[in-house]
């Protein structure tokens, strides 16, 4: 059954096939959601800070989300980034510098803060996963 307007999550991470698995076993167990909408792209959020570089990639990816946000309403927003994300490495803007996570972190700070912006009253909480010894842990970004 479908979640009541208002009362889902909408969760945005990058589809890597290595992380898969520990996305879905973070957001059922340890944030206990089983129904959610999700959007996973390559480089999960980071097409939505590529305005000035990329404005199709970031026009379509925010295109998206309105049509979720206006059809369920959701009440929470999760956005995941990862350790050692191809997209960052090899993806078609690569010529940022500066360490890997912290460039993903002041992605989803700028992220949150533009959902914020356009779509007022959802809560909004961002991660940060490392994958170790086959185990995925994944630490809020403040």
């Amino acid at each position: 059954m479908r979640p009541a307007r208002g009362e889902s999550t909408f969760v945005v991470h990058c589809s890597s096939s290595l992380y898969m698995p520990y996305f879905q076993d973070f957001v059922r167990g340890e944030l206990s959601l089983r129904n959610y909408s999700l959007l996973a792209i390559p480089g999960g959020i980071q097409s939505l800070t590529l305005e000035e570089y990329l404005p199709k990639f970031s026009w379509a990816a925010w295109r998206h989300i309105k049509f979720l946000m206006d059809l369920d309403a959701p009440a929470r927003i999760v956005l995941i980034g990862h350790d050692d994300c191809r997209w960052y490495h090899h993806g078609p803007i690569t010529r940022f510098t500066g360490p890997e996570r912290q460039r993903q972190e002041t992605d989803l700070r700028k992220v949150a803060t533009a959902w914020r912006d356009r779509f007022p009253g959802s809560a909004i909480d961002s991660y940060y996963g490392i994958l170790a010894n086959r185990k995925a842990t994944f630490e809020p970004v403040r």
